[in-house]
């Protein structure tokens, strides 16, 4: 199957040449060309070129969007939507993880668990068509726009244990949306690894 661009995406450029047609043509007329058939090509291209919808285009090939240039999401629409998602399932036990302030950067960013407060908001079409790509601890970060003691109030095994609900982790995203850190009555312990 093709693939192509939404109107207003980027475009990808061979070296030297521009997207003007007129240029296109002085650029290759300028390069000498013996036979010439390069600008036939383009201007036999042009004269036929057809105009299709969106959707005509999306039953012969994959239409891939660039999400750089489409309307989406503010960040704090994104975390009210993840807390509303919480709040669907408020019982619901979901996996922590385990101690994310020990762990080094690197290690950090690559944490997932299966069927944590992260998992849920990915399990969201709405949240992957935005641009969450996985349910990892970093992406999740990115995505959302918070810092790590924000997600380290949302989601690790130092507040609640190995599980926690729904629902508590709703409340701790919707603080995140506030720009504060979600306190629970159990003391939380001081970060070890200060590479932030």
């Amino acid at each position: 199957m093709q693939r192509l661009w939404k109107a207003g995406a980027i475009v990808p450029r061979r070296r030297g040449f521009s997207r003007d047609s007129t240029a296109v043509q002085e650029q290759i007329q300028g390069r000498g060309n013996k036979k010439g058939e390069a600008i036939s090509s383009i201007l036999t291209m042009e004269s036929i070129m057809e105009h299709k919808t969106l959707d005509q285009v999306g039953r012969v090939a994959e239409v891939c969007v660039d999400r750089a240039y489409t309307p989406s999401l503010s960040r704090d629409e994104r975390l009210a939507r993840w807390a509303e998602l919480l709040e669907q399932q408020p019982e619901r036990r979901l996996n922590t993880l385990l101690e994310t302030e020990y762990q080094s950067w690197e290690k950090r960013e690559a944490i997932r668990v299966a069927n944590s407060p992260i998992f849920v908001a990915f399990d969201d079409p709405v949240l992957r068509a935005e641009g969450l790509m996985d349910d990892s601890y970093g992406e999740a970060k990115r995505f959302f726009g918070v810092s790590d003691q924000q997600l380290h109030a949302i989601v690790c095994y130092c507040h609640y244990g190995a599980t926690m609900s729904a629902e508590a982790a709703a409340l701790r995203v919707r603080a995140a949306v506030t720009g504060t850190i979600y306190r629970s009555e159990r003391p939380v312990r001081a970060w070890h690894v200060y590479d932030f």
